[in-house]
């Protein structure tokens, strides 16, 4: 495995300002020499420790919206249940209604029936 080297950091010129250069030393002391060079940093990590935790994160998002697409469809199929069985409902309601209007229509001509006959008995009688 070859090993990993980085140019060693050089003063420039242009970072003379008061507030970066001790961000600069301070960032230079956390760095790995080796032979003068700079070699790793303790806070950095490699490119396959990178690429490792990008996958891990790349797959744990794709899980979140496999999550998400499941409870999406759950929830369609959910709401079609449920629009279903209130159509059922509301059938079944308007037959019962039905039901009883033919019986109250039958028990009105029944009793119109009754008297109206009565009515003509006792003019005969």
């Amino acid at each position: 495995m070859a090993e990993i080297k980085f140019f060693p950091i050089k003063e420039n010129k242009q970072f003379q300002n008061k507030h970066v250069e001790p961000i600069l030393k301070a960032e230079q002391k956390k760095l790995l020499y080796k032979d003068g060079e700079v070699v790793m940093s303790q806070d950095f990590i490699t490119k396959r420790e990178f690429d490792e935790f990008s996958k891990r994160v790349e797959d744990k998002i794709d899980n979140n919206f496999q999550l998400i697409d499941k409870s999406i469809s759950n929830l369609s199929d959910s709401i079609d249940l449920k629009l279903e069985n209130a159509m059922l409902k509301q059938a079944e309601n308007e037959r019962k209604e039905a039901r009883e209007s033919k019986r109250w229509i039958i028990g009105v001509l029944i009793f119109g029936i009754i008297s109206a006959g009565t009515g003509i008995l006792s003019l005969f009688i």
